[in-house]
């Protein structure tokens, strides 16, 4: 890769993400920012071949579109790991109706955003696809959805786009 840049609203994630990088590729290189993106200017920021955003939308004020800024900055592929109705703080919120969607396969979900219990948001692998199909000028021709390997907890799952 060219150009690497991590983002986070905490310092000390930076400065831990700094360290590993530097131990890991013996490099500089990559670029740290301290800031919420949710608020930066994608103009500034650029634009990404991959866009990588692990066990972060949830955490977002408008996950939705929080996903669609990040699908304006990814050129060809972008994995989001989501997390899902069957997190805990989901299945507080919707009550009985938890048993229901334990029951479902993830592909079967309806378009669904949950706000946990929390403070976090929760949804259904369709409502990230449909946001994602929402930015027409540059389609993905690839939405795949499967577990989560990269997440201890089995109430994630990956979303990997292919423009």
């Amino acid at each position: 890769a060219t150009r690497v840049v991590g983002i986070d609203k905490k310092e000390r994630r930076l400065a831990m993400a700094s360290q590993i990088h530097l131990s890991s590729t013996g490099k500089t290189q990559a670029e740290f920012i301290f800031g919420n993106f949710e608020e930066m200017s994608l103009e500034d920021l650029g634009q990404f071949d991959c866009v990588i955003c692990l066990n972060v939308v949830h955490h977002a004020m408008n996950p939705i579109r929080f996903i669609q800024r990040l699908a304006s900055i990814a050129r060809k592929k972008l994995i989001l790991e989501i997390a899902g109705l069957e997190e805990l703080e989901a299945r507080t919120s919707l009550g009985r109706w938890r048993y229901f969607f334990s029951i479902i396969p993830l592909q079967l979900q309806p378009p669904m955003l949950v706000y946990g219990a929390n403070s976090g948001f929760c949804m259904s692998p369709k409502l990230v696809r449909q946001a994602l199909q929402n930015d027409t000028d540059k389609q993905f021709h690839s939405i795949e959805v499967r577990p989560s390997y990269i997440s201890q907890k089995k109430t994630r799952y990956c979303v990997i786009a292919s423009r």
